[in-house]
């Protein structure tokens, strides 16, 4: 847990975490990279509550605080493997205007 408290204890740095009688459903948060950038991470939805919202809401609080604190970027970082969470990720982050996303993988 040490890596965790040094990652998101930071200022401008927020995990969260839905959680249903004790058991994580989902979870996403922002990382600080400069005044003006964060990164998502973390962004999980157990299997068996896809299709509920639940990733959308993580999305819409996470992008929400962004622009709170005054993110004006959010990089988006998946790796090819996980091809079905970046397509659902770009899938819901288009309906999101306030702000810019960047993504690492578009070519």
């Amino acid at each position: 847990m040490e890596y965790f408290s040094d990652t998101y204890e930071q200022a401008g740095c927020k995990f969260w975490v839905i959680e249903k009688n004790g058991w994580i459903l989902g979870t996403v948060s922002l990382v600080r990279i400069t005044d003006e950038t964060v990164k998502f991470r973390k962004m999980y939805v157990d299997e068996n509550y896809h299709g509920r919202g639940y990733g959308y809401y993580l999305l819409k609080t996470a992008v929400d605080t962004a622009i709170s604190l005054n993110y004006h970027e959010i990089a988006l970082e998946t790796v090819h493997t996980m091809h079905e969470a970046h397509m659902t990720l770009k899938k819901n982050y288009k309906s999101f205007k306030h702000i810019w996303i960047h993504d690492k993988n578009r070519n």
